[in-house]
């Protein structure tokens, strides 16, 4: 992610996540935005979050997407309770990022089986990513 709308864009997409269960938890609110913190946007902008506004506009290169589904997998895991509408979302958005779908949804049944700890190797995420790659 190189502009800042990108990276606000990618922080309304957790924020929308965190909100599926009606029930935004503190660890994903401390994830957010720390997050946000670590990207330099500034606070006042993540609060000033409209469901409206938010776009899926990702990049085209999967070395940069990869690390933003990881996000998203780890968001969905991080208060253990992954609701069926979390990993639907995830999985509709991995394939909006362009990401192969028996990719998508080995992770996500990782993270539902296992916990967001096991997932949480970015060496794991880049072999799964890679048997299905062409």
């Amino acid at each position: 992610m190189h502009s800042y709308q990108e990276k606000l864009n990618h922080l309304y997409t957790l924020i929308k996540l965190a909100h599926i269960e009606d029930n935004y938890s503190d660890a994903e609110h401390i994830f957010i935005r720390k997050l946000a913190e670590t990207l330099k946007v500034d606070m006042k902008d993540l609060d000033n979050y409209n469901p409206a506004n938010s776009r899926f506009n990702y990049p085209n290169q999967e070395y940069k997407i990869i690390p933003l589904f990881h996000r998203l997998l780890i968001l969905m895991g991080i208060d253990n309770r992954i609701s069926d509408e979390e990993a639907h979302f995830c999985f509709e958005i991995g394939i909006k990022m362009g990401l192969h779908p028996q990719a998508v949804n080995e992770l996500i049944d990782l993270v539902k089986t296992h916990g967001s700890s096991y997932i949480l190797q970015p060496k794991l995420i880049t072999e799964i990513f890679n048997k299905f790659s062409n």
